[in-house]
C-alpha cells in the first residue's frame, strides 16, 4: 500500500510532497510564526535504493526520519514549544494495540503528554526540547532563511544546545550538559523549560528518527521485543497521521484540544492503488469481445 506525504505551515495548508520523500531535497516552510524547512525520509519507501542517510553508523536500526530546521519568529518558553501527533477522528486502534504504543512512547519520552482514549480528536505531544532525539541549536542574529546552514545536512544532526538562552538556575544546569540523553534529562523539568527561550535569532537543527515503523513487507508498527502490528489493518484511506509542531494551548477547557498555533506539519496517510492502464492492444481484445 503505497503513502502520501503533505507538508505545510498548518494543518489547513498542505502541499504533496510525495515525490521528495528520500530525495534529500528540503521543502520551505514560510508564515508569520516560523521560518525553515523540512525533509522526511523512510526506509524501504518505493522500489529505489533507500538513501544514504539510513547506511549511516550513528543511524543503524532507523527506519524512518522527520528532520527540520528553522527559527519561530515569535519568542516563546521551550514550555510552550511542542511536537507530536495530532489526529482529526479518533483512532480506529483497539486497546491491545493502544496500551503497549503508548507505553513504548512514554519509556521513550516520559514528557509525553497523551490524549488518545475516548477524544474525538486524539493527540500525544511533548515539549519539542525534551523529545527530540537529536537537536542541533546555533544563534545567527537576524538570521534569513539563505542564511542556514546546509539541509539536509550530508552529516547527521547531532546535539549541541550549549548556547541556549536560558535564565536563572538553568544556566548552571546546562554547562552539565553534553549528550542528548542529558539534554532530555535536563528540559524534562518544566521549571527548566520555562527558564528556556527560543526566538528569531535562535536556529534548530533536529532529527526525529526512530525504528519502530517498517514499510517492508508492509506498512506496520513495531514494539522493541514485542510484537508487531499490520498498520493497514487499522489505518484506513482517508485518515492521516500529522505530526506538528505546535504551540501549547494555555488551560484548554475539557474535551478542547491541547494544541494551539500550528508552526509546521507533515501529514503521512495510505494512498489509493493507482490501477494500471491497459495496453493498447489488450484494450481492442478487449473491445472486441465486447
Amino acid at each position: 500500500m503505497p503513502l502520501r506525504v503533505c507538508a505545510g505551515p498548518s494543518l489547513d495548508s498542505l502541499q504533496d510532497i510525495t515525490d521528495k520523500v528520500n530525495r534529500n531535497v528540503p521543502v520551505n516552510i514560510i508564515s508569520n510564526a516560523f521560518e525553515g524547512r523540512l525533509a522526511f525520509y523512510v526506509k524501504g519507501f518505493d522500489e529505489n535504493d533507500d538513501p544514504e542517510y539510513f547506511q549511516r553508523e550513528d543511524r543503524r536500526g532507523i527506519t524512518w526520519s522527520i528532520q527540520f530546521q528553522g527559527r519561530f519568529l515569535q519568542t516563546h518558553s521551550a514550555n510552550d514549544i511542542m511536537f507530536g501527533n495530532v489526529f482529526d477522528k479518533p483512532l480506529n486502534l483497539p486497546s491491545y494495540v493502544i496500551t503497549p504504543a503508548l507505553a513504548l512512547m512514554q519509556r521513550i519520552d516520559p514528557t509525553l503528554e497523551p490524549h488518545i482514549q475516548f477524544q474525538d480528536k486524539p493527540s500525544a505531544l511533548s515539549p519539542l526540547i525534551s523529545s527530540i532525539p537529536h537537536l542541533y541549536h546555533s544563534r545567527i542574529p537576524n538570521a534569513k532563511l539563505s542564511a542556514f546552514q546546509e539541509f539536509p545536512s550530508p552529516i547527521s544532526i547531532t546535539d549541541n544546545v550549549s548556547r541556549l538562552d536560558v535564565r536563572g538556575d538553568t544556566v548552571g544546569e546546562l554547562l552539565k550538559v553534553h549528550t542528548a540523553a542529558e539534554r532530555r534529562i535536563l528540559f524534562s523539568n518544566k521549571e527548566r523549560r520555562l527558564e528556556t527561550k527560543f526566538g528569531p535569532d535562535d536556529i534548530i537543527s533536529a532529527d526525529f528518527c526512530y525504528g519502530y515503523l517498517q514499510m517492508d513487507p508492509e506498512p506496520s508498527f513495531h514494539i522493541p521485543y514485542g510484537p508487531t502490528f499490520s498498520i493497514e489493518s487499522y489505518w484506513g484511506i482517508g485518515r492521516p497521521v500529522r505530526f506538528v509542531c505546535c504551540k501549547r494551548k494555555s488551560n484548554p477547557g475539557p474535551g478542547e484540544q491541547p494544541w494551539g498555533e500550528v508552526f509546521w506539519c507533515i501529514s503521512v496517510e495510505l494512498a489509493e492503488e493507482e490501477e494500471e492502464e491497459p495496453h493498447p492492444l489488450e484494450q481492442q481484445i478487449s473491445d472486441d469481445i465486447d
